[in-house]
């Protein structure tokens, strides 16, 4: 593995681009594997001292494969489907999501404020009337050390949206075996934050598309190391509650959501 920092990549005196191994700011780490697509722009720039690089095929086997090992989720070049803003008066939730044509960077999107897609799924335990809750892992680069919905994660470019759901439910809470057919659609949410991380500031916008599933027993659960610190179920009602106080251990949630969650997972527990 090679480590991509701020000014070049070294490997036994090979320089590119200011890109150096073993000079790495956090969640900038990297390996080397064949992207055709970016030899020839690196190519200009490649160098070995003291002396140069004769062989485009050296170049090509070397220095174009960078792609993100950090922890999962965390790629800042991970690319997003961009979408048109929410119509005025949108009240918290979508219909339609327009896509547009544009794909952005990870950490492009969350610095600029543009609009794109993620998931969330509630996993519901119907005999406690409780819900599993994941904190994040510190490494995340939006709410680090949050409290949150049972496992969520960003749209990549085309993907599907319930092959995302079910992903993201393996990858963070261990959860195999879910299929499409065990998730329930319930709703559209348009939710924007703002804040401040490690990573540096983020602009949050997005429309997050709302799944719900049974709950296994917590011990069949196990929280996914790099994205999730630890895992917990906690009754509905009092995640409402403290969702509603806007109690500083979660990951915040607009009104509107909470009220449609509960009304949506248990039309009996009253109103919200």
């Amino acid at each position: 593995p090679a480590r991509l920092g701020g000014s070049g990549l070294e490997a036994g005196g090979l320089s590119l681009g200011g890109w150096r191994i073993g000079e790495t700011p956090p969640g900038r780490t990297f390996q080397f594997h064949l992207l055709r697509r970016s030899s020839r722009i690196l190519s200009r720039s490649l160098q070995i001292q003291p002396f140069r690089i004769r062989t485009a095929a050296l170049l090509r086997t070397m220095a174009a494969r960078a792609v993100y090992s950090g922890p999962p989720g965390q790629d800042p070049s991970e690319q997003f489907r961009l979408c048109a803003a929410p119509p005025a008066g949108h009240g918290g939730f979508a219909d339609e999501v327009v896509l547009l044509e544009g794909r952005k960077a990870r950490a492009l999107v969350h610095r600029d404020g543009d609009w794109h897609r993620s998931v969330h799924l509630w996993l519901y335990h119907p005999a406690s009337k409780s819900v599993v809750l994941q904190q994040r892992s510190v490494h995340k680069d939006t709410h680090p050390g949050l409290w949150d919905v049972s496992a969520a994660g960003h749209i990549t470019g085309d993907d599907d949206v319930v092959t995302t759901v079910v992903r993201e439910a393996e990858e963070e809470l261990g959860l195999t075996g879910l299929s499409h057919t065990d998730v329930r659609f319930l709703f559209t949410a348009v939710n924007q934050s703002v804040g401040e991380t490690k990573h540096g500031a983020f602009r949050d916008n997005e429309f997050a598309h709302v799944y719900t599933a049974e709950a296994p027993d917590i011990d069949k659960l196990s929280a996914g190391e790099s994205e999730v610190s630890a895992i917990k179920m906690v009754p509905l009602l009092d995640l409402r509650d403290a969702l509603t106080r806007k109690e500083n251990w979660l990951v915040p949630k607009g009104i509107g959501y909470v009220s449609r969650l509960v009304e949506l997972l248990t039309p009996q527990a009253g109103p919200s």
